[in-house]
């Protein structure tokens, strides 16, 4: 009975781990800019058998998880064990529930170039503003006389 449960675990573990694996290797594919085309030209594979492993359907074996950890730079124990993806929501401030990290970036990728500068300008319009909030003097004066003791609006 024991060992049923232990296999169970490990089962669990594993599948939790190709999760990882496989949102991991899409989203630094995303992330670089590649295609799946030629991620599966790296790794000497067809793209639809590069597909079913960025899915989740098929496992991705040692080498490719090697060769893709240096393709990206990135360790090997943390492609394989860190979500990337939940971090980088994290980083954003967005709850998972309103956007997905992967779905963010396909987005903004998709975009043409004029777009992603108006993407910057935007930002940088929201940041001024922000900026320009904040430095307000919110210390009001005169208005005491509005309210009574009664909590109601005197008229002038």
């Amino acid at each position: 009975m024991t060992t049923r449960i232990y296999e169970n675990q490990l089962k669990r573990q594993l599948f939790r781990a190709n999760t990882t694996v496989c949102k991991n290797i899409r989203l630094l594919r995303l992330i670089n800019g590649f295609c799946q085309q030629e991620i599966a030209d790296l790794l000497c594979m067809s793209r639809s058998t590069y597909f079913a492993i960025e899915s989740g359907s098929r496992l991705p074996d040692m080498d490719s998880i090697i060769t893709l950890s240096e393709h990206y730079n990135i360790d090997v124990c943390y492609m394989i064990s860190f979500d990337m993806a939940k971090q980088l929501m994290t980083l954003l401030h967005v709850s998972r529930e309103e956007i997905s990290a992967t779905h963010f970036i396909e987005h903004y990728i998709a975009l043409s170039e004029s777009n992603k500068a108006q993407v910057a300008v935007d930002i940088k319009r929201i940041e001024a503003h922000e900026k320009n909030f904040n430095n307000l003097p919110w210390k009001y004066t005169g208005y005491e006389t509005l309210f009574t003791g009664s909590g109601i609006c005197e008229r002038r």
